[in-house]
């Protein structure tokens, strides 16, 4: 991959960390968003660097759409959509740019899209790092302002609550075992 993508020491998640399948049946989508930039794995600091996708869809009809879509940074504009047909494969750098999602799917109640997703991560930061890790940045399509507006703050402040809520709890669950083991 760093030979194709011209990123030195790539190297990939062998976690597959929110990679790996994934199908999506009827209506199914994926809002348009950045990828989170950091990965902390085994003690170490991974950056995020690249996305390669691999479409494994054998009788793909485009009039179900489900295309991934590539939008340019304001999301104004889809730049460039790609149908998930039979061997298609999406490498794309990861960046605070880098907005892409799938649009909606038409396809019949039998089907669903299939697509192999690896990411792939370096040890060193890219050049472009602004010193912010931030996980998924989801945000709206120019069509869906009650979605970008209302909805998807909502579901932020839940991930952000339930992150919080997380915390505390792994955080009182080690001072009681503390507080037992010294007893």
């Amino acid at each position: 991959m760093s030979a194709i993508s011209g990123i030195p020491n790539l190297t990939a998640d062998p976690l597959l960390f929110g990679a790996g399948m994934h199908m999506t049946g009827p209506h199914g989508r994926l809002d348009v968003h950045v990828d989170f930039n950091v990965l902390e794995i085994d003690r170490r600091r991974l950056y995020r660097r690249l996305n390669l996708l691999l479409y494994l869809n054998p009788t793909w009809n485009e009039a179900w759409e489900g295309e991934v879509e590539l939008w340019n940074r304001d999301v104004t504009t889809c730049v460039r959509s790609y149908a998930p047909i039979m061997g298609r494969c999406l490498i794309f750098e990861t960046s605070a740019i880098s907005l892409h999602g799938v649009a909606p799917l038409k396809c019949p109640l039998n089907e669903v899209r299939r697509s192999f997703a690896a990411y792939y991560y370096t040890l060193e930061a890219p050049g472009n790092y602004e010193g912010v890790d931030h996980s998924t940045i989801f945000k709206g399509r120019p069509d869906e302002k009650f979605r970008s507006k209302v909805l998807m703050p909502a579901e932020r402040l839940q991930r952000q609550a339930n992150a919080g809520f997380r915390t505390a709890y792994w955080k009182t669950r080690g001072l009681v075992r503390r507080m037992m083991f010294w007893r």
